[in-house]
């Protein structure tokens, strides 16, 4: 997306920037399988993708999270800093 929309060059230094700057997790089957029941726990009320987020955040023993998104205010042990 970066590179259609500012240049091949902006998109490399960004991908960069994040590689070496952030941890990225990638898809496996097992963080899935937590998510779905996570997913499920809430009856659909929060996303897949948030469902992840907070199967990561637990793995990580993270509590926060800053976000406009009010979904992971329902979720018990996550404090939402906006």
């Amino acid at each position: 997306m970066i590179g259609s929309l500012i240049g091949a060059e902006e998109a490399v230094e960004t991908y960069r920037y994040i590689h070496d700057n952030y941890t990225v997790f990638n898809e496996n089957k097992e963080l899935y399988d937590k998510s779905i029941t996570t997913f499920l726990k809430y009856d659909a009320t929060l996303s897949l993708t948030d469902s992840t987020n907070i199967e990561i955040m637990s793995e990580l023993g993270i509590n926060k999270i800053v976000s406009f998104d009010n979904d992971f205010d329902k979720v018990d042990g996550i404090l939402r800093i906006h």
